[in-house]
């Protein structure tokens, strides 16, 4: 069974678009769950209207009596879709017809995978592509996705897909962007703000790997090295204590490469 779950907040400006390309995919998802979390325009009158004129039967739109924010919003429908395959959805994006059934293929071929990430291309408020200035994907306000996404990787089962399946459109009022500082590496401060926002993820990956039974308790000890390598980081970048260089030395493995460490001390 597949998921799409999407989030809308104030999306009237390119909501329509997103639902036009989600409703056209190639393998049409089993169910669709739509939360909006409280818009003030006209979002919601626009999706009840596009449920309504294609006859989606199979596409669920809930309404927030209380504003929730980005996050909670999408891990709520986490917990209440019912697919095996779930994909996450930004109000803002369009989707290539064929990114459900490319990506599905890919997961069900490979069971390993437990979280799969595509290629995007970027593009402007009129749809028109743009050059992509962040070259390492490095950004302070992670979304929903990245937050298992770093799981996953750290626990050896995340994937990349090399296609371009979603138009990622960047425009004022992005949740994510791709703002990137390219001072951050000389910078202590920034590389701490950084290792925070890390550990807050690995917080929320967290969260939601403890309503699943069948996690490996290596898996999980994995994910606590993890979190504490990232607080270690932190605690060195702010005080450069000795006592914390030997402290990182326990953790060298858990280091996505010897030159991360190398930078750090």
């Amino acid at each position: 069974m597949i998921s799409v779950l999407l989030a809308t907040y104030n999306g009237e400006r390119f909501i329509e678009e997103q639902l036009l390309s989600i409703s056209n995919q190639t393998l049409k998802p089993d169910e669709v769950i739509i939360a909006d979390d409280g818009s003030t325009d006209n979002t919601v009158n626009l999706i009840r209207e596009f449920i309504k004129k294609y006859n989606l039967n199979n596409w669920t739109l809930k309404v927030n009596i209380k504003n929730k924010g980005f996050q909670k919003n999408f891990l709520d429908m986490l917990f209440q879709s019912k697919g095996e395959f779930i994909f996450f959805a930004d109000q803002d994006d369009i989707w290539s017809p064929v990114k459900i059934e490319h990506m599905y293929n890919v997961m069900s071929e490979n069971p390993s995978i437990w979280s799969l990430s595509c290629n995007i291309r970027y593009i402007n408020t009129n749809g028109e592509k743009i050059k992509h200035t962040n070259p390492h994907g490095y950004n302070c306000k992670t979304a929903h996705d990245w937050a298992i996404n770093l799981l996953c990787s750290a626990l050896g089962n995340f994937y990349y897909l090399n296609e371009e399946l979603v138009l990622y459109r960047q425009h004022e009022n992005n949740t994510v962007g791709i703002r990137f500082d390219k001072t951050f590496r000389k910078s202590r401060k920034e590389r701490c703000l950084l290792m925070q926002h890390y550990i807050r993820h690995y917080c929320q990956a967290d969260e939601i790997f403890s309503h699943f039974n069948d996690i490996p308790s290596s898996s999980k000890r994995v994910l606590e090295k993890k979190q504490k390598l990232y607080s270690l980081r932190v605690e060195y970048l702010e005080k450069k204590k000795l006592l914390s260089t030997i402290l990182l030395l326990k953790y060298i493995k858990y280091y996505p490469r010897l030159a991360t460490y190398i930078g750090d001390v």
